[in-house]
């Protein structure tokens, strides 16, 4: 069945989607009729509908069978298709592709495409057997009520996506103990406890201290909790059926590694100081001493893997997009835009309501209620009227004198309709031409620039190639893993300019030859007064 769509004609192609979005468990019907709110009445080819984690989730394809590649037209046709109908994902499928435009604006609209190879390989899968994730955690039974925001009217929030990602952690526990002299005396220090390492990254992102002297390492509480958790070869099919994305990300450290990292960063976070005094008298003096273990003392008990799933949810409402980010096998919010109301951007309470004309989170001093006809409303569009006895209103049914600003949803991003290339801005024109006695005008000189600016980085942690930005020198995945810390002296393995091995920070990305290099290129540009672009 795999390659028969390659000859379907008119509604058979259809009839192939719908059988593979079947087999993912969907509800499908094809060649769906409906109306707007304009009462315009709109076709969709394809219409798919699975009850997942978070609801019930609707996916909306578009299917073509024609010649030549589809453009961006089609692409914006079929997105005011969706809105109009309130459907917020689609799938555009085409058996020639598409062109570069078409591809550039699905993407920043969030319209998935699928072309022959796409098409080729999904259906491949539907007969492949399922792969399983092994040494995994479930899911928390209670993760669709915890993962929906407590608002009053959380309700309208429409799932847009939902994804599960499975990465390996190890659970490294270990026993330090040492001895030291400390003013004449045996003193002993001595900690158990359990450190919990990324097995992508190798960065530490949890610890837990059991007895004894307390590490310095961050304590998140939002990975230790997992070591006592079942294992289980969970496959991927059944995941699916709840999420609508499954991912599974494959260790890149080895275990004797974690343990190294484990060891050393103990090391340096494990101390006791103690104070105390020498000689008599005037002569008396007081004295300092921290105790610290070497690495050779600190015993890794035993070390065990877990893939633990980390949800990601989207929701959006009145062209507004919330994301919570959930650590999903014990329940741990790692972010979440639902924490703080974001109409004062000086208020952090809670929110209690969403603003039914902006999409807003309000707080309890924000949140308002419409007298009329009970929409949930913010302080920015609402109005009131009285002293004693304040009414409130919506914009619609406000009083005449009453003036309620109306919200815009923010504009869809313009792709050009090129062949794909960017094309370079034109640059700003300058009317600063000085008269000379005769009356003719003389251009200004241009400016001197700098040489250009270094376009090609290293992320300090991974290696991987990024742009060259001393501000920013980690790639997207290894900053999240950072920002969870925000460490900013922790120890990294690359130089972000030249990429060579060795030891760096996000506050000092650069290796020394690197830095003198910069601060003397700084120095000859402050000489000759040039402009850097």
């Amino acid at each position: 069945m795999s390659e028969d769509w390659k000859v379907a004609k008119g509604t058979a192609l259809e009839d192939i989607v719908a059988g593979l979005l079947k087999s993912w468990g969907f509800d499908t019907q094809t060649r769906v009729r409906a109306k707007d709110k304009s009462e315009v009445e709109h076709e969709i080819d394809v219409l798919g509908r699975r009850k997942e984690a978070f609801g019930e989730f609707t996916l909306a394809v578009e299917c073509k069978n024609h010649s030549q590649p589809i453009d961006i037209k089609e692409v914006r046709n079929f997105r005011d298709k969706l809105n109009s109908l309130g459907y917020s994902k689609g799938l555009f499928v085409s058996s020639k592709g598409f062109t570069p435009p078409a591809l550039q604006y699905a993407e920043s609209v969030g319209i998935e495409t699928w072309n022959d190879h796409s098409l080729t390989a999904n259906l491949a899968k539907q007969t492949s057997t399922d792969v399983l994730i092994q040494d995994a955690i479930e899911p928390h039974h209670e993760l669709d009520t915890y993962a929906i925001p407590h608002l009053l009217n959380s309700s309208k929030l429409r799932v847009a996506d939902s994804t599960v990602s499975y990465s390996p952690y190890y659970f490294v526990r270990y026993h330090c103990f040492a001895q030291q002299w400390v003013n004449f005396q045996l003193t002993n220090l001595e900690s158990k406890g359990l450190v919990v390492v990324d097995g992508t990254t190798g960065a530490i992102v949890d610890y837990s201290a059991d007895s004894g002297v307390v590490g310095s390492l961050k304590q998140t509480r939002s990975f230790a909790s997992c070591e006592s958790a079942p294992l289980h070869d969970i496959p991927e099919q059944k995941l699916a059926r709840r999420f609508r994305q499954v991912k599974h990300t494959r260790p890149r450290v080895a275990e004797s590694e974690a343990r190294q990292i484990a060891q050393l960063e103990l090391a340096k976070s494990i101390q006791s100081t103690h104070n105390y005094t020498t000689g008599r008298g005037k002569y008396v003096r007081h004295e300092t001493k921290t105790v610290r273990p070497k690495i050779s003392e600190i015993r890794i008990i035993s070390v065990k893997i877990a893939n633990v799933p980390l949800v990601t949810v989207s929701m959006t409402y009145a062209g507004r997009m919330y994301t919570r980010y959930i650590q999903a096998a014990t329940i741990r919010f790692l972010s979440d835009d639902f924490w703080f109301c974001n109409i004062d951007a000086n208020d952090r309470k809670p929110p209690v309501a969403l603003c039914e004309e902006c999409g807003g989170l309000a707080c309890k001093d924000h949140a308002r209620l419409c007298q009329v006809c009970g929409k949930r409303l913010c302080t920015t569009h609402s109005g009131s009227k009285g002293l004693l006895q304040k009414k409130v209103y919506c914009r619609v049914h406000a009083p005449g004198k009453a003036k309620i600003p109306e919200y815009h949803a923010p504009p869809e991003p313009q792709v050009p309709e090129t062949s794909g290339r960017a094309i370079a801005p034109e640059p700003p024109r300058t009317e600063s031409q000085v008269p000379e006695a005769s009356g003719r005008a003389i251009a200004p000189e241009p400016p001197r620039t700098a040489p250009q600016v270094q376009q090609g980085g290293t992320c300090i942690r991974c290696g991987k190639g990024v742009p060259f930005n001393p501000n920013k020198p980690f790639c997207i995945d290894c900053y999240r893993v950072w920002a969870e810390f925000k460490n900013a002296e922790y120890s990294e393995k690359y130089c972000h300019s030249c990429g060579k091995r060795t030891e760096t920070s996000f506050a000092k990305p650069l290796c020394m030859t690197c830095w003198r290099r910069s601060a003397g290129t700084k120095r000859a540009h402050a000489r000759e007064g040039l402009t850097q672009v």
